[in-house]
């Protein structure tokens, strides 16, 4: 799966990358969801918390946008990825019922 990250207020981080890149090959299982997704990173210092926003392109439909915070970058990306999983599953049971 194609992605770009978007880095703000903080440097790149290749082992967070790879990270991400795992983690979102979950996304493949939903059929309907196109093969790019747009990610930002974004560091609060005043609170020292991380914060991943992500935009995933889906098929004859409005895109899904999820974001999570929290202390640790990891962890923000498991939590904002496992939020658009949920998104995706309702998507998916919204798309057969109108069949």
């Amino acid at each position: 799966m194609e992605y770009t990250i978007r880095w703000k207020d903080m440097s790149k981080h290749p082992e967070l990358e790879n990270f991400f890149q795992e983690k979102i090959e979950k996304l493949r299982k939903f059929i309907f969801v196109e093969d790019f997704v747009k990610a930002e990173y974004v560091y609060y210092q005043h609170n020292k918390m991380y914060k991943l926003r992500i935009n995933i392109s889906i098929h004859k439909g409005n895109p899904i946008i999820s974001e999570a915070e929290s202390l640790d970058p990891k962890t923000a990306t498991v939590d904002c990825i496992e939020k658009a999983i949920d998104q995706l599953r309702k998507r998916k049971t919204q798309l057969h019922l109108t069949k």
